[in-house]
């Protein structure tokens, strides 16, 4: 049985597509989020981080891996951090990824709640509707709004 290009699409979503929907839809990450920038780079690095939400109390980065989240990946999000920083800010981040691996887990777990995984197709929905009322993307599965209760989609 050959699949619609529809539905390979679907299945082979890449780290620019999660970008994409994490830039025009941030509530899908965490609510309150400000606008991001994207492919930030970190001077005087060239490092890049795929998407930074800043306002006056917190800085939030986003790495986005369309594989497996290992202990490499934590690193990197490390090393950005010790760049991004500021005195008297909170500062949080996300990894996002298809998987992660049982030592990232773990070492997640150390973490405190300032470095997060969201898994693609569980936490990041893979498809999305728009609320009518409140303009806020969800998962296309959720019968009502999470954030306003509406069950109108925009179409």
């Amino acid at each position: 049985m050959s699949k619609t290009a529809l539905e390979i699409l679907r299945y082979t979503r890449t780290e620019a597509w999660v970008e994409d929907l994490l830039f025009a839809h941030p509530e899908l990450l965490a609510p309150g989020l400000p606008v991001p920038q994207r492919q930030y780079i970190l001077r005087p690095t060239s490092y890049r981080v795929d998407l930074l939400f800043e306002d006056e109390t917190q800085t939030t980065l986003v790495e986005i891996k369309k594989g497996t989240v290992d202990l490499a990946t934590l690193e990197q999000v490390r090393r950005y951090r010790g760049l991004l920083q500021k005195p008297g800010r909170r500062f949080r981040a996300y990894v996002v990824g298809a998987g992660i691996s049982a030592e990232a887990a773990k070492s997640l777990g150390r973490t405190g709640g300032r470095l997060q995984y969201r898994q693609i197709g569980r936490d990041i929905p893979r498809e999305v509707v728009l609320c009518r009322p409140c303009r806020m993307a969800r998962d296309y599965r959720l019968s009502s709004c999470p954030y306003c209760g509406g069950r109108e989609n925009l179409v």
